[in-house]
């Protein structure tokens, strides 16, 4: 690398430097010097830019600067000098058409970038000398010409704040502290700028993202008043189609891909709303997303697009599952509607979201939705009959499984109970896995007699789920603790039922109970 003067060479040693990290981790602070000074060189680094005029290309971007020099030969700068330059730097401006820049040292600019923030992210406390220098030469980065450059600036100026704070946490050092503040102070009115006016799309999601990851990684750290404020008024503004990436063909001729790239900004921004709601105490961010709701609401209506309403629907129900319970009750009468009448809906994404969204709704509202039961059954019962899509499959047996939950006593456990059973096990939504069998670990402990009576059903999606290799750590020990109590309290019906099976579901049971 220091002896062949090539861009592609050193992005690729940058690239092996990163993957070292991830291996050697703080073993690997003794190279640090060296490295990161190589990389802050080609991030610092103008070559490669050249200034296109209408007499030809200049030779580099150091001629930018040579005006510069001439000031510093000439002298100290008087009146009549001064309006002798402006004249001639008007003259000059007329002459330059372009700037030209070599793709192969903006690739090294963006692989220094990703470079420094794996290394950042894995070696941690080791790197932390050279945050400071790394995160000023970075930030310059924003501006750069380059898309991709700015995408990786901003995500790697991201990743050097949670460092920090990771750190001060661990520590407890409070100059670590202020140094974050000042960092954050620093990149978040870039990331507010940078996601309202680029035009690049993949440069507002990487913003968007780098937010999130602030959000849920910094937490309370990263969110003062003010900040807060920001990120809502953002997020209005992304619902509202007013980032400059938004630019909507008012002719409707807009293809395909500025369409799902519309698509992922919506959806990106309604993902850092779910993180805010986890982080932020529930009083505190409550005014702000009333004011979101009725932008998310006007997405939900029948004129709009597919991918409107799913994504509406979508982060309503991801918005519901992340408050504290009980929250939910002030926004009941408008998001009951949309659920119920998302899951009428003729696309399949619409539904298993709405479906979703009802469970949660259900889940967090509690007691006082009990007299809606009957409602939400039948809505159950008119959607598990006709569906085909296997997610929103699954997203019913997970609604069905908080409705239980939530109110056993509300439910016909008799008809409802089996049909769960047989639907199961789940086919793509895995994350439900953990729902569904808790409710199922719930009927055991209240001693349901539907239980027991659907026992052999029950081990059967028991030993088929855990063949699936599907299931969090948290399922598993649910899984687990079900099976040792059923065996020790029915160890004959046990393993009765286990002789039933074929042999693959039998040492599944079996290994899953011994875990």
């Amino acid at each position: 690398m220091q002896e062949v003067d090539d861009p592609d060479i050193r992005r690729s040693c940058y690239g092996l430097f990163s993957s070292v990290s991830v291996v050697l981790k703080s073993e690997m602070g003794p190279y640090l010097s060296t490295i990161v000074e190589r990389m802050l060189l080609s991030i610092k680094s103008s070559e490669g830019i050249s200034v296109s005029t209408r007499y030809g290309d200049t030779n580099t971007a150091f001629t930018l600067f040579e005006d510069a020099d001439e000031e510093s030969e000439n002298g100290d700068m008087n009146d009549e000098n001064f309006t002798n330059l402006e004249q001639d730097e008007d003259e000059d401006d007329a002459d330059i058409t372009g700037y030209n820049v070599e793709n192969a040292y903006m690739e090294e600019k963006e692989g220094a970038c990703l470079a420094l923030k794996e290394m950042c992210e894995e070696i941690g406390v080791n790197f932390l000398p050279y945050i400071e220098v790394s995160f000023n030469e970075v930030r310059k980065l924003v501006e750069s010409p380059s898309d991709d450059v700015r995408k990786a600036a901003v995500s790697t100026l991201g990743q050097f704040c949670i460092t920090l704070n990771q750190i001060y946490t661990e520590t407890g050092n409070l100059e670590l502290r202020v140094a974050l503040e000042q960092n954050l102070g620093m990149l978040f009115p870039k990331l507010f700028s940078l996601s309202r006016e680029d035009t690049e799309h993949t440069v507002v999601l990487s913003c968007l993202e780098t937010l999130q990851n602030i959000v849920d990684k910094i937490k309370q750290n990263a969110l003062h008043a003010g900040n807060l404020e920001s990120m809502s008024t953002l997020m209005k503004d992304v619902l509202r189609n007013k980032l400059a990436c938004q630019d909507e063909d008012e002719e409707g001729d807009e293809d395909s891909a500025e369409a799902e790239y519309d698509s992922m900004v919506m959806e990106y921004a309604g993902d850092l709303i779910a993180s805010l709601i986890k982080v932020v105490p529930w009083q505190q961010f409550a005014p702000y997303l009333a004011g979101l709701m009725p932008l998310l609401l006007a997405r939900t209506k029948k004129a709009c697009t597919v991918s409107e309403k799913s994504f509406a629907v979508g982060t309503l129900a991801d918005i519901v599952s992340s408050m504290e319970p009980g929250a939910v009750r002030p926004f009941l009468s408008h998001l009951q509607p949309v659920f119920l009448c998302g899951m009428r809906d003729e696309n399949e994404e619409v539904r298993s979201n709405a479906v979703y969204g009802l469970g949660v709704l259900v889940e967090n509202a509690g007691e006082i939705v009990f007299d809606q039961y009957p409602t939400y059954l039948q809505a159950l019962s008119n959607i598990i009959a006709t569906e085909e899509d296997n997610r929103a499959k699954d997203n019913i047996c997970g609604a069905v499984a908080r409705l239980i939950k939530t109110n056993v006593n509300g439910v016909p456990l008799k008809n409802v109970f089996p049909v769960l059973l047989q639907s199961l096990p789940l086919r793509i939504d895995f994350e439900e896995n953990i729902t569904v069998f808790e409710c199922i670990a719930y009927l055991y402990s209240i001693r349901s007699e539907e239980f027991f009576h659907n026992l052999p059903l029950i081990l059967k999606v028991v030993s088929e789920a855990v063949i699936s290799q599907k299931l969090n750590e948290k399922t598993t020990v649910v899984i687990s603790s079900l099976l040792k109590n059923i065996y020790t309290e029915l160890p004959n019906e046990f393993e009765t039922i286990i002789k039933s099976l074929p042999q693959n579901n039998a040492e599944a049971l079996i290994k899953a109970k011994s875990m």
